[in-house]
């Protein structure tokens, strides 16, 4: 058997496994089952990346507690503000705002 060299790759392993289809990884995640529960009539593979990007991050925060959920939601609202749009911001608040409320409860 030929020792290794330094950076090489061994036989087998030089592909990357396949990725999930993106309809597939967002329905898999934990924080997605959330979103589409909150948001009525819309599941969150039809939300657009910075829409889906913050309310995963914001979801993750209010499961946890790490952040005030006031803060958490003000975060994820500015951010998709600035990345996406005033509507697409309103959406996240109202979700989120629903997810906070059913926490509550």
């Amino acid at each position: 058997m030929e020792p290794a060299r330094l950076g090489s790759i061994p036989a087998g392993l030089h592909r990357a496994p396949p990725a999930p289809s993106r309809r597939r990884a967002v329905e898999e995640e934990p924080a997605a089952a959330r979103v589409t529960a909150a948001a009525e009539g819309w599941t969150a593979d039809r939300l657009g990346a910075v829409e889906r990007s913050a309310l995963r991050v914001a979801v993750h925060e209010l499961e946890t507690d790490d952040v005030p959920a006031e803060v958490a939601i003000s975060e994820a609202v500015a951010f998709t503000k600035r990345y996406a749009s005033d509507d697409g911001a309103k959406l996240v608040n109202g979700i989120l705002g629903r997810i906070q409320r059913e926490e509550a409860a």
